[in-house]
């Protein structure tokens, strides 16, 4: 028999469950049978467990952290009461009784006010909105999570191996760790392919306002504000320019997704110096500067050249001494950077 553990309730519908009970182990203890359609509240957990809820989709037996609710099948929906205690969630944790580890009980869930269509099939109606809605979020997660697992392999296949090679090498990189890379490319540093921070204010005259990047601006991969700030309010004049095509990179570790490839063209683009500002030689080689800097040999890298105790941080140094595998190829550069951008953009969908 199914045995539900309130870890598993998680504002879920549930139709297994981790552990199981015996019919001799369920005769010699206090737990019962919930039948399908039983919604179930967690009454003690820790983290956000207390007050979750989940709705049975099979036979099961609970564990004492569980409290389950049989609806009257004439007056109230089961899927439509689960749906309605999910919105409820807060007001229904923050009743808990108890200091140390504070808990629900069967007095507080029965006073419990709750609100409802007086028409089970306006009621069934809502859950079934609801349940379409959950499906199509369900359906989506598990398409991003698919197009996920493809560009972690396509970045490891692509960066390391390349395309259409048939003699390979072995070479050390970080850690000492040895790999196979195609014959024709080569083992470098950023410093010998890229500038590191070309452009600063000090190389500018600039003196109206500008666009500033903040650290905390960017969110997957992409930067999702500017801040409009006069230059003359700003006291330092060591920030970096960033142009289009630009890539940068965070520098602090609270920030280390903080990548993003400048897509605009704005003449004075200003971001913080707690980003190092990434030129390639040529802008047909930005995309493949911008996907290397996700890869497990670069966030290696920077993760074991962190300093500090309180904020750690590498320096644009740092960065410049970034180990890379590097196409010789152009074109073979642009056709890897062209597949990886090709998967971010089924990411965007």
């Amino acid at each position: 028999m199914p045995w539900i553990t309130s870890s598993e309730v998680k504002n879920n519908k549930i139709a297994s469950s981790e552990k199981k009970i015996t019919e001799l182990g369920l005769q010699n203890s206090a737990a019962r049978i919930f039948p399908k359609d039983t919604v179930l509240i967690a009454i003690t957990g820790f983290g956000t467990t207390r007050g979750r809820s989940a709705l049975l989709k099979i036979d099961a037996t609970t564990n004492q952290s569980i409290v389950g609710i049989q609806p009257n099948p004439q007056i109230i929906n089961s899927e439509f009461l689960w749906y309605f205690l999910q919105k409820m969630y807060w007001i229904v944790r923050n009743l808990a009784q108890g200091t140390q580890q504070p808990g629900l009980n069967l007095d507080i869930l029965e006073k419990f006010q709750i609100y409802y269509p007086i028409s089970l099939l306006e009621q069934q109606k809502i859950a079934s909105i609801l349940s379409r809605v959950d499906a199509t979020i369900e359906a989506t997660q598990k398409t991003i999570e698919t197009i996920e697992r493809l560009k972690k392999g396509l970045v490891q296949q692509l960066l390391t191996r390349g395309i259409d090679h048939n003699k390979f090498k072995k070479v050390k990189i970080l850690f000492n760790k040895e790999i196979k890379i195609p014959e024709t490319w080569k083992t470098t540093i950023f410093d010998l392919v890229v500038k590191i921070n070309p452009e600063s204010i000090n190389d500018q005259n600039i003196s109206e306002s500008i666009l500033y990047i903040d650290i905390g601006a960017i969110h997957n991969f992409k930067i999702i504000k500017y801040t409009s700030h006069d230059f003359d309010s700003r006291p330092s004049r060591a920030q970096r320019i960033a142009r289009k095509n630009d890539v940068i990179v965070s520098m602090v570790r609270p920030y280390l997704q903080g990548f993003s490839k400048i897509n605009t063209e704005y003449s004075n683009l200003v971001c913080s110096t707690g980003f190092a500002v990434i030129r390639t030689k040529s802008e047909s080689d930005a995309e493949l500067i911008f996907q290397h800097v996700q890869s497990w040999l670069f966030n290696a890298y920077v993760l074991s050249r962190m300093e500090g105790l309180a904020y750690p941080a590498i320096t644009s140094v740092v960065v410049s001494k970034a180990p890379i595998l590097y196409p010789t190829n152009h074109d073979e550069r642009v056709k890897i950077a062209s597949i990886l951008s090709g998967v971010d953009a089924m990411q965007a969908c």
